[in-house]
Parts: C-alpha cells; structure tokens; sequence
C-alpha cells in the first residue's frame, strides 16, 4: 500500500469500506496489530459474533438463492455485487469483496458480517 492510499484511509472514512478488498482490511489489520474488525467498528460497539468462514457464508448464500428463487445474477442484481464466482470458490471473496459488498449481502441474509472478518 502506498503511503498515499493510506493517508486516504485515514482522510476519508468510507475508504476502508470501498476500496479495499477484504483482504487487504485483513493485511491492514496484521500490519497495525489490530483485529480487523477493529477497523470498521466504532469504539466501544458490541464485538461481533462467532467467526463464519467464507464456506459458511456461501453456504448460506446458496441456500438463500434456493430458498427466495433467485438466480445468481439476480441476487446480485438484488443486492448491487456481483456474487457468481464467490457460488463456486467461496475463497475468492476475500480479494472480490470489499466491506461494503459483505455487508449488503450479509444484511440480505440476515447475517453479522463482521462475524466473516474476524
């Protein structure tokens, strides 16, 4: 990360939730020595819930597509992100994903999406 983009980080407080990928919060969170969630959440919030890995979400993402008769364009479509390769390599959605994209689609499936950053 160039000391640039980090200056953003620390100027704009939507940068974090936009233009990084989960990942990266994830690196961002090592390199400080915080939790990642930490990041995101405002001092003194509620911790989030127990871990969900990337399979666990998919995982409930598939099963929401089932359960509402979505198509994987049209859940996307439903919640702004395109989700179609995180269906068939859950992994991907660390460095697809960013935080706003989790949350839209873990608020769609009634999911903490903190829960998947820590």
């Amino acid at each position: 990360m160039t000391f640039e983009s980090y200056r953003d980080l620390e100027d704009y407080d939507d940068e974090v939730f936009n233009c990084l990928s989960l990942r990266e919060v994830q690196r961002l969170g090592e390199f400080l020595d915080v939790p990642a969630a930490a990041l995101v959440i405002a001092e003194g919030s509620a911790a989030p819930g127990a871990a969900m890995s990337p399979d666990e979400l998919v995982g409930r993402l598939v099963d929401h597509i089932e359960r509402r008769q979505f198509t994987p364009d049209s859940f996307g479509d439903h919640v702004g992100w395109d989700i179609l390769r995180a269906l068939g390599h859950p992994a991907s959605l660390w460095d697809d994903w960013n935080i706003d994209c989790l949350g839209d689609v873990c608020d769609e499936l009634g999911v903490d999406w903190l829960a998947v950053l820590v």
